[in-house]
Protein backbone atom coordinates (compact mmCIF):
# COMPACT_ATOMS: atom_id res chain seq x y z
CA UNK A 1 0.00 0.00 0.00
CA UNK A 2 2.76 2.66 0.50
CA UNK A 3 5.51 2.44 -1.79
CA UNK A 4 7.99 4.71 0.50
CA UNK A 5 8.06 1.95 2.90
CA UNK A 6 11.18 -0.19 2.63
CA UNK A 7 12.79 -3.01 4.69
CA UNK A 8 16.42 -1.44 5.50
CA UNK A 9 17.78 -4.49 7.79
CA UNK A 10 16.54 -8.21 8.06
CA UNK A 11 13.64 -9.21 5.73
CA UNK A 12 9.50 -8.92 5.68
CA UNK A 13 7.89 -10.70 8.11
CA UNK A 14 5.82 -14.24 6.93
CA UNK A 15 2.79 -14.38 6.86
CA UNK A 16 0.73 -16.43 9.58
CA UNK A 17 4.29 -16.89 11.51
CA UNK A 18 4.92 -14.72 14.53
CA UNK A 19 7.26 -12.29 13.53
CA UNK A 20 7.07 -8.66 13.32
CA UNK A 21 9.08 -5.67 11.68
CA UNK A 22 9.40 -2.32 13.15
CA UNK A 23 9.83 1.34 12.14
CA UNK A 24 12.75 2.60 12.35
CA UNK A 25 11.70 5.13 15.01
CA UNK A 26 10.37 2.64 16.93
CA UNK A 27 13.80 0.57 16.92
CA UNK A 28 15.70 3.38 18.32
CA UNK A 29 13.43 4.24 20.84
CA UNK A 30 12.38 1.33 22.67
CA UNK A 31 14.06 -2.01 23.90
CA UNK A 32 14.19 -5.44 22.75
CA UNK A 33 12.91 -3.81 18.95
CA UNK A 34 15.89 -5.05 17.13
CA UNK A 35 16.10 -7.47 14.79
CA UNK A 36 16.44 -11.09 15.95
CA UNK A 37 15.18 -9.67 19.32
CA UNK A 38 11.43 -10.90 20.85
CA UNK A 39 9.11 -9.15 22.21
CA UNK A 40 5.81 -10.83 24.24
CA UNK A 41 2.73 -9.62 22.45
CA UNK A 42 -1.20 -10.68 23.32
CA UNK A 43 -4.10 -9.65 25.77
CA UNK A 44 -5.12 -13.54 26.77
CA UNK A 45 -2.34 -15.77 25.38
CA UNK A 46 0.89 -14.10 25.13
CA UNK A 47 3.12 -15.50 22.33
CA UNK A 48 6.67 -14.33 22.17
CA UNK A 49 6.96 -12.13 18.65
CA UNK A 50 10.71 -12.44 16.52
CA UNK A 51 11.54 -8.85 15.18
CA UNK A 52 12.79 -10.08 11.67
CA UNK A 53 13.30 -6.92 10.03
CA UNK A 54 13.28 -3.20 10.51
CA UNK A 55 11.97 -0.67 7.66
CA UNK A 56 12.44 3.04 6.77
CA UNK A 57 8.76 5.48 5.38
CA UNK A 58 11.11 8.87 4.58
CA UNK A 59 10.77 10.20 8.29
CA UNK A 60 6.68 9.38 8.11
CA UNK A 61 4.84 8.13 11.01
CA UNK A 62 5.16 4.55 10.29
CA UNK A 63 8.86 4.65 11.41
CA UNK A 64 6.89 4.64 15.03
CA UNK A 65 4.91 1.63 14.19
CA UNK A 66 5.45 -2.07 15.03
CA UNK A 67 3.51 -4.28 11.98
CA UNK A 68 2.90 -8.28 11.64
CA UNK A 69 -0.06 -10.32 10.41
CA UNK A 70 -3.48 -9.79 10.21
CA UNK A 71 -4.17 -13.29 11.23
CA UNK A 72 -1.63 -12.87 13.85
CA UNK A 73 -2.67 -10.00 15.62
CA UNK A 74 -6.03 -11.06 15.67
CA UNK A 75 -5.29 -14.20 17.38
CA UNK A 76 -3.17 -12.71 19.95
CA UNK A 77 -5.06 -10.19 20.93
CA UNK A 78 -8.68 -11.94 19.63
CA UNK A 79 -9.94 -9.02 17.77
CA UNK A 80 -12.45 -10.44 14.96
CA UNK A 81 -12.99 -6.70 13.75
CA UNK A 82 -11.10 -4.18 11.21
CA UNK A 83 -10.71 -0.88 13.34
CA UNK A 84 -9.33 0.92 10.43
CA UNK A 85 -8.48 0.26 6.19
CA UNK A 86 -6.38 1.42 3.68
CA UNK A 87 -7.35 1.91 0.20
CA UNK A 88 -5.39 3.18 -2.79
CA UNK A 89 -7.91 4.68 -5.50
CA UNK A 90 -6.50 4.50 -9.24
CA UNK A 91 -4.56 7.12 -10.39
CA UNK A 92 -7.78 8.63 -11.95
CA UNK A 93 -9.95 7.89 -9.55
CA UNK A 94 -11.88 10.94 -7.58
CA UNK A 95 -11.17 10.44 -3.72
CA UNK A 96 -14.09 12.71 -2.36
CA UNK A 97 -15.97 10.39 -4.62
CA UNK A 98 -14.62 7.52 -2.60
CA UNK A 99 -15.39 9.07 0.37
CA UNK A 100 -18.82 10.00 -0.27
CA UNK A 101 -19.42 6.57 -1.33
CA UNK A 102 -17.70 5.34 1.95
CA UNK A 103 -19.82 7.52 4.12
CA UNK A 104 -23.23 6.64 2.39
CA UNK A 105 -25.67 4.20 3.08
CA UNK A 106 -23.58 1.04 1.31
CA UNK A 107 -20.95 1.27 3.16
CA UNK A 108 -21.53 3.60 6.77
CA UNK A 109 -18.15 4.14 7.53
CA UNK A 110 -16.01 7.12 8.44
CA UNK A 111 -13.30 7.84 5.98
CA UNK A 112 -11.16 10.67 4.90
CA UNK A 113 -7.72 11.26 3.22
CA UNK A 114 -4.61 9.35 4.87
CA UNK A 115 -2.90 13.27 5.21
CA UNK A 116 -6.05 14.26 6.91
CA UNK A 117 -5.44 11.70 9.21
CA UNK A 118 -1.84 12.50 9.97
CA UNK A 119 -2.30 15.94 10.35
CA UNK A 120 -4.95 14.76 12.98
CA UNK A 121 -2.13 12.29 14.63
CA UNK A 122 0.77 14.91 14.75
CA UNK A 123 -2.27 18.24 16.14
CA UNK A 124 -0.09 17.76 19.27
CA UNK A 125 3.48 18.37 17.41
CA UNK A 126 1.90 21.61 16.00
CA UNK A 127 0.78 22.18 19.70
CA UNK A 128 4.86 21.82 20.76
CA UNK A 129 5.70 23.96 17.71
CA UNK A 130 3.43 26.63 18.85
CA UNK A 131 4.69 26.48 22.87
CA UNK A 132 7.99 26.80 21.55
CA UNK A 133 7.45 29.73 19.54
CA UNK A 134 5.68 31.38 22.29
CA UNK A 135 8.97 30.30 24.14
CA UNK A 136 11.36 31.58 22.02
CA UNK A 137 9.75 35.27 21.54
CA UNK A 138 9.92 35.59 24.91
CA UNK A 139 13.14 34.53 25.23
CA UNK A 140 14.15 37.07 22.33
CA UNK A 141 12.91 39.72 24.07
CA UNK A 142 14.71 38.72 27.62
CA UNK A 143 17.20 39.14 25.82
CA UNK A 144 16.69 42.72 24.03
CA UNK A 145 16.76 43.71 27.55
CA UNK A 146 19.84 41.53 28.84
CA UNK A 147 21.93 43.03 25.87
CA UNK A 148 20.70 46.55 26.83
CA UNK A 149 21.58 46.14 29.83
CA UNK A 150 25.10 45.30 28.90
CA UNK A 151 25.71 48.09 26.25
CA UNK A 152 24.38 50.55 28.96
CA UNK A 153 26.93 49.50 31.50
CA UNK A 154 29.65 49.70 28.64
CA UNK A 155 28.92 52.53 27.86
CA UNK A 156 28.56 53.85 31.32
CA UNK A 157 32.09 52.58 32.02
CA UNK A 158 33.93 54.08 28.81
CA UNK A 159 32.30 57.75 29.12
CA UNK A 160 36.00 59.30 28.97
CA UNK A 161 37.15 56.73 25.99
CA UNK A 162 33.83 58.04 24.06
CA UNK A 163 35.24 61.51 24.86
CA UNK A 164 38.96 60.93 23.54
CA UNK A 165 37.28 59.09 20.12
CA UNK A 166 34.95 62.31 19.66
CA UNK A 167 37.66 64.56 20.16
CA UNK A 168 40.27 62.68 18.02
CA UNK A 169 37.66 63.16 15.07
CA UNK A 170 35.60 60.33 15.19
CA UNK A 171 31.50 61.11 14.59
CA UNK A 172 28.59 60.68 15.99
CA UNK A 173 27.75 57.99 13.21
CA UNK A 174 30.93 55.94 14.37
CA UNK A 175 30.73 55.46 17.81
CA UNK A 176 26.87 54.24 17.23
CA UNK A 177 28.17 52.05 14.66
CA UNK A 178 31.03 50.77 17.13
CA UNK A 179 28.46 50.07 19.97
CA UNK A 180 26.14 48.06 17.56
CA UNK A 181 28.79 45.86 15.72
CA UNK A 182 30.15 45.24 19.74
CA UNK A 183 26.82 43.91 20.89
CA UNK A 184 26.52 41.91 17.34
CA UNK A 185 29.76 40.20 18.17
CA UNK A 186 28.27 39.37 21.70
CA UNK A 187 25.06 38.27 20.20
CA UNK A 188 26.65 35.82 17.66
CA UNK A 189 28.71 34.55 20.07
CA UNK A 190 26.45 33.33 22.25
CA UNK A 191 24.47 32.22 19.31
CA UNK A 192 27.28 29.94 18.19
CA UNK A 193 27.36 28.58 21.88
CA UNK A 194 24.35 27.84 21.69
CA UNK A 195 24.11 25.95 18.00
CA UNK A 196 27.07 24.12 19.71
CA UNK A 197 25.19 23.01 22.86
CA UNK A 198 22.41 22.11 20.50
CA UNK A 199 24.48 19.73 18.48
CA UNK A 200 24.93 17.34 20.59
CA UNK A 201 20.69 16.72 20.78
CA UNK A 202 20.84 16.72 16.94
CA UNK A 203 19.63 13.31 16.16
CA UNK A 204 17.93 12.35 19.53
CA UNK A 205 14.56 11.14 19.28
CA UNK A 206 11.43 11.51 21.55
CA UNK A 207 7.99 9.86 21.60
CA UNK A 208 4.91 11.29 22.90
CA UNK A 209 1.37 10.10 23.03
CA UNK A 210 -1.83 11.63 20.65
CA UNK A 211 -5.03 12.11 22.96
CA UNK A 212 -6.51 12.48 19.40
CA UNK A 213 -5.89 8.78 18.49
CA UNK A 214 -4.12 7.90 21.41
CA UNK A 215 -1.09 6.65 18.88
CA UNK A 216 2.34 6.87 20.27
CA UNK A 217 4.30 9.07 18.00
CA UNK A 218 8.37 9.57 18.14
CA UNK A 219 9.82 12.70 16.69
CA UNK A 220 13.62 13.29 15.87
CA UNK A 221 15.33 16.85 16.91
CA UNK A 222 17.55 17.95 13.76
CA UNK A 223 19.85 21.00 13.75
CA UNK A 224 19.22 21.55 10.05
CA UNK A 225 20.67 24.45 8.27
CA UNK A 226 17.30 26.14 7.78
CA UNK A 227 17.29 26.35 11.95
CA UNK A 228 20.89 27.46 12.01
CA UNK A 229 19.90 30.06 9.22
CA UNK A 230 16.82 31.42 11.66
CA UNK A 231 18.53 31.30 15.03
CA UNK A 232 21.79 33.45 13.30
CA UNK A 233 18.63 36.17 12.22
CA UNK A 234 17.14 35.88 15.59
CA UNK A 235 20.76 36.84 17.64
CA UNK A 236 21.53 39.43 14.93
CA UNK A 237 18.21 41.24 15.49
CA UNK A 238 18.75 40.78 18.96
CA UNK A 239 21.89 42.06 19.06
CA UNK A 240 20.47 45.49 16.90
CA UNK A 241 17.62 46.08 18.64
CA UNK A 242 19.29 45.48 22.28
CA UNK A 243 22.11 47.93 21.40
CA UNK A 244 20.44 50.97 19.71
CA UNK A 245 19.88 53.10 22.58
CA UNK A 246 22.93 52.47 24.59
CA UNK A 247 24.74 53.44 21.07
CA UNK A 248 22.51 56.39 20.69
CA UNK A 249 23.68 57.25 24.14
CA UNK A 250 27.01 57.32 24.01
CA UNK A 251 26.86 58.74 20.63
CA UNK A 252 25.20 61.72 22.28
CA UNK A 253 27.80 61.98 24.98
CA UNK A 254 29.16 65.58 25.55
CA UNK A 255 33.27 65.38 24.96
CA UNK A 256 33.86 68.57 27.92
CA UNK A 257 31.27 66.63 30.22
CA UNK A 258 32.75 63.69 29.63
CA UNK A 259 35.90 64.44 29.82
CA UNK A 260 35.05 66.61 33.17
CA UNK A 261 33.44 63.62 35.04
CA UNK A 262 36.87 61.10 34.19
Amino acid sequence: MHTETKIIEGRPFSDGAAEIIVGKAASQRYENLQVGKKIELGRTSTTMCEVVGIFEADGSAFESEVWTSRGVLSNLYGRTFVSSAVLRLADNASPDAAIAYIRGPAVNMAAKLETAYYEELSSKSTQIVALTSILIAIMAAGAVFAVANTMYAAVDGRRREIAMLRTIGFTRAAILTSFVFESLMICLAACALGLLGASFASGKREDFLSDTTWTVMAYELKLTPAIIAVAVIVSTLVGIVGALAPAAKASRISILEALRKA
